[in-house]
C-alpha cells in the first residue's frame, strides 16, 4: 500500500491509500464513502485493500474533503462536489501506467455519488452497497420510522416523529413559518424518541434552508437511468436506513438485468453480528472475475 496525495478543485488535497496488484496495468476501484465517517477506515473500504489486489484489482480509498487527513471545506451531503472529486481521482489514476481502467465501490451516500460521477469520471463499472433509489428526504423518513420501531416505539410515536420531519421539510421549502417549526421542535425535544428522529434543534436560516434542500431533494433516478456500465448492487435485508424494495424498483425500471445480491440478515453496512457478512467478499470477487475489464472497457480520455 502507498500513501498518496491527490490535488482536487478549490485547492483541496485528498489523502489517499493506493494498493496495486502484482500484475499491472490493472483496473483500480475507487472507494466512495457513506455520509457518516468520510475516512478510509470504514471496514467496507479498508477491507478492499487486502481483498482485491490478489484478484488482480487495485484499490484507492481516500478521506473526504475536510475529514481525516484531507484538506478543504467538508463536502458531506454535497453530491456534486463529491462526484467532481471522484472525477479528479479517476483522472489522477489514469495518468499512472499501472492503471488499466477505473471503477467505483460506493457505499450508502457513495452509492448516490458514484452513478452521478460515472460519465464525468469515465468509470468502467460500479459496485454499489445500499444504493438508495429515493431522495435523501424520503430515505430519512423511512430510516427514522424503522429505527423507532426497532427500538420498541409504538405507531403513535412513529407518526409523531414522522409529522415533525414533514413539518421540517415543509419549512425547508419555505412553506411553514419558523415560529410554528420552533414550537413543534421544542415539543418534539421532550419526547423520548427525540434522539432517534434526527431533527434540527431550531428552525433553519436561509443558508441552512438552501443546504438542506440541496442535499435532501437530490433525485437519484436520472443518474441511475444513465448508468451504462456493468453494475453490482448489494443490499442487507435488515437495512434500517433505506427502503430496499423501493430502491430496487427504481433501478429495475431502467436496468432489468442489473446484478443484485441480497445479504440475508445484514445491516445497512452489510454487517451481521458486528462483522461484514463473509458472502459479501465472495460475491464481489465472483462478479469482478466475470468482468472484461482488462481489455474491453476503455480507459477514457
Amino acid at each position: 500500500m502507498f500513501e498518496v496525495s491527490i490535488p482536487v478543485g478549490g485547492g483541496a488535497v485528498l489523502a489517499a491509500t493506493l494498493s496495486v496488484p502484482d500484475r499491472v496495468p490493472a483496473p483500480v476501484i475507487i472507494g466512495v464513502h457513506g455520509a457518516s465517517g468520510g475516512t478510509r477506515d470504514h471496514p467496507l473500504l479498508s477491507d478492499l485493500h487486502p481483498l482485491l489486489p490478489p484478484a488482480g484489482f487495485g484499490v484507492l480509498t481516500f478521506d473526504r474533503r475536510g475529514e481525516g487527513a484531507s484538506t478543504g471545506e467538508p463536502s458531506v451531503g454535497d453530491f456534486e462536489t463529491q462526484a467532481e472529486d471522484v472525477r479528479e481521482v479517476a483522472s489522477w489514476l489514469r495518468a499512472l501506467p499501472s492503471t488499466a481502467t477505473a471503477g467505483a465501490f460506493g457505499f450508502s451516500q457513495g452509492a448516490w455519488v458514484a452513478p452521478l460521477a460515472l460519465r464525468r469520471a469515465h468509470l468502467g463499472f460500479l459496485i454499489l452497497v445500499a444504493a438508495c433509489g429515493v431522495t435523501p428526504a424520503a430515505q430519512m423518513r423511512f430510516g427514522v420510522s424503522a429505527h423507532l420501531r426497532r427500538a420498541g416505539y409504538d405507531e403513535q410515536a412513529v407518526e409523531q416523529a414522522s409529522a415533525a420531519r414533514k413539518l421540517v421539510e415543509a419549512h425547508a421549502h419555505d412553506q411553514v413559518a419558523g415560529e410554528e417549526v420552533a414550537n413543534a421542535l421544542a415539543a418534539a425535544a421532550l419526547r423520548p424518541w427525540w434522539e432517534l428522529a434526527y431533527l434540527p434543534e431550531k428552525p433553519f436560516d436561509e443558508h441552512e434552508r438552501a443546504e438542506w434542500c440541496r442535499e435532501m431533494d437530490f433525485d437519484p433516478e436520472p443518474s441511475i437511468a444513465a448508468v451504462n456500465v456493468p453494475t453490482l448492487l448489494l443490499y442487507g435485508t435488515d437495512d434500517l436506513w433505506l427502503p430496499v424494495d423501493e430502491s430496487l424498483a427504481t433501478w429495475r425500471r431502467h436496468h432489468e438485468d442489473v446484478s443484485v445480491l441480497l445479504i440475508q440478515g445484514a445491516s445497512h453496512g452489510l454487517s451481521r453480528n458486528g462483522q461484514t457478512a463473509p458472502e459479501v467478499y465472495d460475491a464481489v470477487l465472483t462478479w469482478l472475475a466475470q468482468l472484461p475489464v482488462h481489455s474491453d472497457i476503455p480507459r477514457g480520455p
